[in-house]
């Protein structure tokens, strides 16, 4: 063959490779436009390793990785096409584009500016510099540049999007709104407008609207978890607690359980009727997400506790304790419940509190009798954690007075001190002792031996800490809080022997509250919007802070410049630093009475006052002292006895006045026991109030040495002689719904007050808890 006939030879065989590529990437192309993205990649893939030079090809393939989410890989495909077409704009765009995807803003710039030097009002271009902008939070350039972009191409509705972000960053939500409207009529399955569009008709309270929205989000991406959370507020707001915890479930199944859906779960279940919850509660995926929740020790026991109560009677745990020993599971469904109850503070449930004294009673049988010797083996969890419920109430519920247990008691004690010397100690007999006698009754040579030898189980470390050591930490603190001057009045001696006698209360876990500015705070609280002028973080003072719950709550609830705590008794005061310590609040307390209070030397923004000044001889003049050391214009929070709503306590605290009941823990006790035992309508009602689950609280319901009721005509001339104006009750949600289903949104005038509370007697059977400003 001559050296013209090769010539030809290569240039059909070029011109032959030359056509295979171009059918190759017209095939590329073709599955490109029908989003057959793994199918083009291959064949681009192999048009760049057969031509390495083919920049439409690379392009391509940097298109499919960003398509992929593969940003990484896609920039340098971008990088190479840029190598081999240098002045192409539209390639520096798209590097800028990813860049800014990848945040990497300078480096965005960069590549930007390099394009608009190619071609300055390319509507990519700037479409891409208002982004920029807006991720440097620049907004108003942002929506300069984005509205150009899109004069120049209408078809680009992200420019749309961009700009509604810019407004709604601005806080202008008329334009905002108005933006993502005209995005959205266009694209009309963005589900994370349609959930934005869903908000701001929430915002507005226009809930059915919202819900429309929200549902539309989640049609379009139903993995987006928050129009799913948003939709279950949404009919929440719409009290259709039903629908909204079937959605939630759609969340949870998932383990999707972050707090504001946890928190959502438990205002449906609160919501829901009785008959509804059965209902859920036969659902074995609802149990195991309610077990989940209610285990969960970030939230308020209080508000599932009751719910917890009624799966476990469904279940039939009430009904034989000697089964549950017998059957004694940890893995089952019942096992984990009760003992998620259990770890919450003390259960005030008289069902509960009957079934676990049966269960201790056959325990104590059992292992006296010697029936069988393993009958605690694998029970230290419960066994200490009954142990903790009896530590917690104050032992008020245990039937130690009676004679048969009190003998078997001394015989497991003797066990124990035994089985020390023999070197066999059980931790599961000290904490079935324990739990029905205080650790102060208990033989020193048993205290003295765990005290030594607690660091096995974190059970007994725990149960030596609970009952010993926290004592002895709340005897140091003691001797470091501030004593303001002696006190002097008679009434305030007998009010302070008593608290310290019983620290009122004791208490545990606190539930997890979200902290507000002051003035958001109040808003919440009594729907009171605070003048501008009004410092957002107080000075705060607590005047009768017992045991620290409630100013602990206060430090959580709102931020605070400061915290001052009174309070007369100083067992009350050492607990409560001891649990402002654990819980991470500073707080200065003071043994201080409250006739002494100017003795601080200081004002005060804001003070609370609950269940204090209705135990001093003379109110009026505690709540004098209280507002004169308030700032002007500072708020005050009260809280007072209702004659009205305790008129069933005022007939117990009759009788016991008239058989002159002795104080005694053991007569307390004894009179409980007995109530329990009798069927009426009074006892029934008193059996629902919480304080009727410990020593303490119980003995302030019914024996306190000092207290004085109210009405709201009381309320308007203490108000009135102290300059005091009204501003609000704080009181349940659904209580506050009543009275504007009957009074409107009146919710400031207390004559309407004193006709809702005479047509419902029990409505301030907590207190009258109010909140005023000092004119």
């Amino acid at each position: 063959m001559n050296s013209e006939d090769k010539r030809k030879e290569t240039i059909t065989i070029n011109l032959k490779e030359t056509l295979d590529l171009k059918n190759k990437e017209s095939l590329a192309n073709k599955y490109f436009q029908e989003g057959k993205f793994d199918e083009a990649y291959e064949i681009y893939k192999e048009i760049s390793n057969s031509d390495s030079k083919n920049a439409n090809s690379i392009n391509q393939i940097a298109r499919i990785l960003l398509q992929k989410s593969k940003y990484k890989e896609a920039l340098e495909y971008f990088k190479k096409t840029l190598s081999l077409k240098p002045n192409n704009p539209i390639i520096c765009f798209n590097i800028s584009n990813l860049l800014l995807q990848l945040n990497q803003i300078n480096s965005a710039e960069k590549y930007l500016d390099k394009g608009l030097m190619l071609n300055p009002n390319h509507h990519f271009g700037l479409f891409i510099k208002g982004k920029i902008h807006f991720k440097k939070k620049e907004f108003e350039f942002a929506i300069n540049e984005l509205s150009n972009s899109f004069e120049q191409n209408e078809h680009n509705y992200q420019t749309l999007k961009w700009i509604a972000k810019s407004y709604h960053s601005l806080e202008k939500r008329k334009e905002a709104k108005l933006f993502f409207e005209k995005y959205i009529s266009k694209e009309e399955k963005d589900d994370e407008v349609l959930n934005t569009l869903g908000v701001f008709e929430f915002e507005e309270k226009n809930y059915e609207r919202a819900l429309d929205f929200f549902e539309k989000s989640i049609q379009s991406s139903s993995t987006n978890k928050q129009a799913i959370q948003n939709k279950s507020l949404s009919l929440i707001r719409l009290k259709k607690f039903e629908e909204s915890l079937k959605n939630l479930m759609k969340l949870l199944v998932l383990n999707q359980d972050e707090a504001l859906t946890k928190a959502l779960f438990i205002e449906c279940v609160i919501n829901i009727s009785l008959e509804t919850f059965i209902k859920f509660s036969n659902d074995e995926s609802f149990k195991h997400i309610f077990l989940k929740i209610f285990n969960n020790e970030e939230f308020d026991d209080r508000k599932l506790q009751p719910y917890a109560i009624i799966i476990l009677q469904e279940l039939g745990f009430y009904k034989n304790a000697k089964e549950f020993i017998n059957d004694f599971d940890k893995s089952s469904y019942i096992y984990n419940l009760f003992i998620a109850l259990l770890k919450k503070d003390f259960v005030k449930d008289l069902a509960t509190e009957k079934n676990i004294r049966e269960i201790k009673k056959y325990l104590l049988e059992k292992r006296i009798s010697k029936e069988s010797n393993l009958i605690l083996k694998g029970k230290s969890e419960l066994l200490f954690l009954f142990t903790k419920q009896s530590f917690m109430s104050e032992y008020i519920s245990d039937d130690i007075l009676k004679n048969s247990i009190s003998k078997k008691c001394i015989l497991l004690e003797k066990e124990i001190i035994k089985s020390i010397s023999s070197k066999n100690f059980s931790q599961e007999d000290l904490f079935l002792l324990a739990s029905y006698v205080p650790i102060e009754k208990i033989s020193y040579k048993i205290k003295d031996y765990i005290i030594k030898n607690n660091e096995g189980t974190n059970f007994l470390n725990e149960f030596v800490t609970l009952n010993i050591f926290n004592a002895y930490e709340e005897e140091e603190i003691s001797k470091e809080i501030k004593k303001i001057d002696t006190i002097k009045d008679k009434v305030s001696k007998k009010v302070k022997n008593q608290y310290e006698n019983n620290p009122y209360p004791r208490w545990g876990l606190l539930e997890n509250i979200n902290t507000l500015n002051f003035d958001e705070f109040l808003k919440n609280e009594i729907s009171y919007k605070i003048s501008d002028k009004f410092i957002k973080k107080p000075d705060l003072l607590i005047a009768g802070c017992g045991t620290g719950r409630h100013p602990i709550l206060a430090g959580k609830q709102y931020f605070t410049k400061n915290i001052d705590a009174i309070d007369i008794s100083l067992s009350s005061l050492s607990y409560a630093k001891r649990k402002a310590i654990e819980n991470k609040i500073d707080i200065n307390f003071f043994e201080c009475d409250i006739l002494n209070v100017s003795q601080l030397e200081k004002e005060f923004d804001v003070i609370e006052s609950i269940g204090v000044i209705h135990h001093m001889e003379d109110p009026k003049r505690g709540l004098k002292k209280l507002v004169n050391v308030l700032k002007r214009n500072g708020f005050i929070k009260i809280g007072l006895y209702s004659s009205i709503a305790r008129k069933d306590i005022n007939l117990l605290r009759h009788k016991i006045r008239n058989e002159n009941k002795n104080l005694s823990p053991e007569n307390i006790k004894n009179f409980r026991n007995n109530l329990i035992e009798e069927e009426n309508e009074i006892i029934y009602s008193l059996r629902n109030f919480s304080d009727f689950f410990s020593l303490s609280e119980f003995r302030d319901l019914l024996f306190h040495v000092q207290e004085h009721q109210y009405t709201i005509d009381d309320l308007i001339l203490l108000m009135e002689e102290n300059s005091l104006k009204f501003l609000g009750f704080s009181i349940r949600q659904s209580i506050q719904e009543e009275f504007i289903s009957k009074y409107g949104y009146d919710l400031r005038n207390l004559d309407k007050w004193k006709n809702f509370e005479i047509k419902y007697p029990s409505t301030f059977i907590e207190m009258y808890n109010f909140w005023c400003q000092k004119i």
